[in-house]
């Protein structure tokens, strides 16, 4: 559209238009140019503006298309997703699939193979099991400054008869406020290929006894894995707050760092307020699988014709007795085609499409979301013996197994400490307190040695002498 601007539509500066020149006047007009002849050539695209001079003209919306003759899709498999889990394998295969080209194709192949993983078993291929502490294998680092960090002890062990402890021996519960860890001294190598086999997947593995602390909705003591390469240090576990008073097992995966050097670093964080026993590690190991097989358990083919534009599914009888597991389902045409490989996985078929399936019965309930009021009002009765107040707590529930069962759904409560009414660390001095004494005087001291943390506690005593005497009678209140 313009107010009479000409021009002409060229191709490699070759008028090809309808009109010879183009006059642009006020009404928007829709024009289709047949670039047919050039089919499979590169081109230039020009317009060439020409006439009278302070004339206009306006374009826009210029699209190139092309109507092929053949274009063989595969829509997809039907009654199936791509990732999905089934407790019942289907006793057809049934693949939807166009011609989206312009003109009829006969005689069209299509592929159905299926493939089987066979489960692998991890190696064992280096275990660290903390029995030999001269050597110099694993360091200790103190963040928190107050030199109390982890420790090779025999008070715990899953094998005998070592393992670290995120504190020493001394104390009975870990320090307030602690940062400390444990790391690997020398850099480790996760090989990419061991004696000919590739490594397809790396696990750590370690056992562990740990008793933090968690306040009802985070763990606020607790311990952490990290792995450290040449770029930084990432979590790769935790946190562990609480074994139930058993030793466990951990398997983490960081097929992530194959190929690279690592160093393995366990951490062990901690508030100012209620503390315990602490974490204990032990066979820290580092296993290895290595690239699995799978065999073609199945293939099938069907020739068939499709019209243009026509749309229709094809049937592959399954003609094989499947065992539990996972199974890779490959769909493809070798055709003849104008538009090859429309999901684009690369292979040069007229098109292709992978699934991967689970086959099996798999129970796996899962809680996606769980809210309760933030507040709610609880009025008491001092005439009744049975106070209580109701909370309406909703989860939603999401059954993503391949059985159709009840779901069983816990909920508890627990009480969360969240107000702190005094706390000192007796590393400020007296702080008001009051400590008379009878039958003595100045037996009450803050000192620097049998300290829990970090420094000083309070002495009742000679600190010299570190004995208290006879016959005195002495109180330590806070008013």
């Amino acid at each position: 559209w313009g107010d009479g601007g000409e021009f002409y539509v060229e191709v490699d500066g070759t008028d090809v238009g309808n009109q010879h020149p183009y006059t642009a006047t006020a009404t928007v007009t829709e024009e289709n140019v047949d670039l047919t002849a050039y089919a499979g050539q590169v081109i230039t695209l020009s317009f060439h503006t020409t006439g009278t001079t302070n004339r206009n003209f306006s374009i826009d919306d210029v699209l190139i298309s092309a109507n092929v003759a053949t274009d063989i899709y595969i829509n997809g498999i039907e009654n199936m997703v791509d990732g999905g889990r089934y407790n019942t394998f289907p006793k057809t295969i049934m693949v939807n699939v166009s011609n989206l080209g312009a003109v009829n194709a006969t005689d069209i192949d299509f592929h159905l193979q299926i493939y089987k993983e066979q489960p692998y078993e991890p190696e064992s291929y280096h275990c660290w099991d903390l029995e030999s502490c001269f050597l110099i294998t694993w360091d200790t680092i103190s963040a928190d400054g107050d030199q109390a960090t982890w420790y090779w002890t025999e008070k715990r062990s899953h094998s005998p008869t070592h393992s670290y402890a995120c504190k020493p021996d001394y104390l009975e519960t870990y320090d307030a406020n602690s940062e400390d860890y444990l790391v690997l001294h020398d850099w480790f190598t996760i090989p990419t290929e061991v004696n000919g086999k590739t490594v397809h997947a790396a696990y750590l593995n370690f056992s562990y006894w740990v008793q933090g602390e968690f306040d009802g909705t985070n763990p606020v003591d607790y311990g952490m894995v990290y792995i450290i390469n040449a770029t930084g240090t990432y979590p790769v576990g935790g946190p562990y707050y609480d074994s139930d008073g058993e030793w466990k097992y951990a398997e983490i995966d960081i097929s992530a760092f194959i190929g690279q050097d690592i160093k393995i670093q366990f951490g062990w964080f901690s508030d100012d307020y209620l503390n315990y026993e602490g974490m204990y590690v032990d066979d820290i190991c580092i296993n290895l699988a290595y690239t699995s097989a799978q065999p073609l358990v199945f293939q099938g083919y069907k020739y068939t014709d499709l019209a243009a534009n026509e749309t229709k599914t094809i049937q592959f009888p399954i003609e094989f007795d499947p065992d539990e597991g996972t199974y890779y389902i490959q769909v493809y045409s070798d055709y003849e085609d104008c538009v090859p490989d429309n999901h684009g996985l690369g292979h040069g078929y007229a098109d292709e499409i992978n699934y991967t399936i689970w086959f099996g019965d798999v129970c796996d309930a899962a809680v996606t979301d769980v809210t309760a009021p933030a507040e709610v009002l609880f009025h008491w009765d001092t005439t009744s013996t049975t106070n209580y107040v109701l909370v309406p707590i909703n989860v939603t529930v999401y059954n993503n197994g391949t059985l159709t069962e009840d779901v069983p759904v816990k909920v508890s409560a627990k009480h969360k400490l969240i107000d702190k009414e005094w706390y000192d660390d007796v590393e400020s001095g007296d702080q008001g307190y009051s400590h008379p004494e009878w039958g003595g005087e100045g037996h009450w001291n803050i000192v620097d040695f049998d300290f829990y943390s970090p420094y000083h506690a309070w002495y009742f005593g000679d600190p010299a002498s570190k004995t208290y005497p006879a016959g005195v009678n002495a109180a330590f209140m806070l008013t």
